[in-house]
């Protein structure tokens, strides 16, 4: 009996066993649900070599490709996607603004700017006052000076500035492209004294002379003097810009950008006189000269700055986008002293100095430039927008052509020291239009 009761127990036991295995093995029924690739957690399964991987696919059943929810990327994802084209991306962060509308969508998904974009303006600047050199005098009266190179400052000039870009890496990143330039900042002055001969310069001119006719002959006891100034800015910038906030949805966003900067200012300073009794100006050029000082700044930097907004609505945005660049500036300077006719000066016989006309010399020195844009811009339509603004720009470790002129115009040795101390500013309003397509 008491073995009849044991084997009867075993196989009550070994009915049980079969059941519970028919609920969770691979034969009887189904299996326990899994849950979803994108809700279970990572953890890392290790096996021992030669040992499959608990769970994993068999080799006749490649495994199924997932996606992260667009919700919660993975580290992973996000840096594909700055990989990836700005006009397809990946994942769409949500709660993000659309620079395109101004507003957001309907889902709080961003949609990015088209690739490329390019904007064009119109420039209306001036520059600041240079070193004051007195250039002439009332003859016999030392004290009553006339004029001097702040006279002939450059008057108010236009110019222009086109900027192209192209983003990268899902709308996060952009190459851009900007030149600008303001060509003929012009000055001109000119003294006057009543009756003839009455004009005269403080600069040292009795040591040159033109074809054997001494300097004083032309510089003092003269009919007219005259100053003239001309100057010239040309920009370049090549950066790669970093959007920060740029797509969020909110009051305010930011961009960085790092790069390279040059910047060539050319500044040209002409003194001339009619020597009295002449035929006056534009004549046969035989009672008129001329000393001419022209510096070159070209200036080559590393450059960095960032860009700021704030949104206004209505598709208004206020901006102010401060740069700073650093880096050498390359002087070339020249002067030049000639008669009308455009023969050239040379050392008299009792100047102290030696050497030729025209001296050409050249320096480099460290150099540092400022500029600051700020304004508002109007998004008109999805790929057009307008700008207005005021830019300031300032850099020291510049060469002044008021600088360079020395005390004797025979002192060929200090007109051959570039005097690079001098300082630059230059301001004034921008307006244009921007497309991207």
């Amino acid at each position: 009996m008491r073995p009849f009761r044991t084997l009867l127990l075993v196989f009550a036991v070994a009915g049980m066993a079969s059941a519970a295995w028919a609920q969770v093995g691979s034969y009887g029924s189904q299996a326990l649900p899994r849950l979803s690739p994108a809700s279970q957690p990572y953890r890392p399964i290790l096996a021992s070599a030669g040992q499959p991987v608990p769970g994993a696919p068999s080799a006749a059943q490649p495994p199924a490709p997932t996606t992260p929810p667009a919700s919660s990327p993975s580290i992973v994802s996000q840096m594909l996607l700055e990989a990836g084209c700005c006009d397809t991306p990946s994942y769409q962060p949500r709660g993000c603004r659309s620079f395109a509308s101004g507003t957001c969508d309907a889902n709080g998904d961003v949609c990015f700017e088209p690739c490329w974009y390019v904007s064009a303006a119109g420039l209306v600047m001036t520059r600041d006052h240079g070193n004051r050199v007195w250039t002439t005098f009332e003859t016999g009266a030392p004290a009553n000076a006339l004029m001097h190179t702040e006279n002939a400052s450059a008057d108010w000039e236009g110019g222009y500035e086109i900027r192209l870009g192209r983003r990268l890496a899902g709308g996060c990143w952009a190459v851009e492209g900007t030149y600008w330039a303001v060509n003929g900042f012009d000055g001109y002055a000119e003294a006057w004294a009543p009756g003839l001969g009455t004009l005269s310069t403080p600069l040292g001119v009795s040591g040159i002379e033109f074809d054997g006719q001494g300097g004083d002959l032309f510089f003092n006891d003269a009919a007219a003097h005259r100053l003239w100034r001309h100057d010239d800015i040309n920009n370049v910038e090549i950066n790669l810009v970093r959007s920060r906030l740029a797509e969020e949805c909110g009051l305010a966003d930011v961009r960085y950008l790092l790069g390279v900067r040059y910047f060539r200012f050319s500044d040209e300073l002409t003194f001339g006189s009619l020597a009295f009794g002449g035929d006056g100006w534009g004549g046969s050029g035989l009672d008129e000269a001329y000393l001419y000082d022209r510096v070159t700044n070209h200036l080559v930097g590393f450059q960095f700055g960032l860009d700021a907004r704030y949104h206004l609505g209505y598709g208004l945005r206020l901006f102010a986008a401060p740069t700073m660049a650093i880096g050498g500036n390359h002087i070339a300077h020249r002067f030049r002293a000639y008669r009308g006719d455009g023969w050239g000066a040379t050392l008299s016989p009792l100047s102290p100095y030696t050497g030729d006309f025209p001296v050409s010399s050249s320096d480099n020195v460290f150099a540092f430039l400022g500029q600051i844009d700020a304004g508002l811009d109007w998004q008109l339509n999805p790929r057009w927008s307008a700008f207005i603004g005021y830019r300031l720009v300032a850099a020291t470790g510049i060469g002044l052509a008021d600088s360079q002129i020395p005390q004797s115009v025979d002192n060929l040795p200090e007109l051959a020291n570039v005097d690079h101390n001098g300082h630059l500013i230059v301001h004034g309003g921008f307006a244009g239009l921007k497309v991207r397509f």
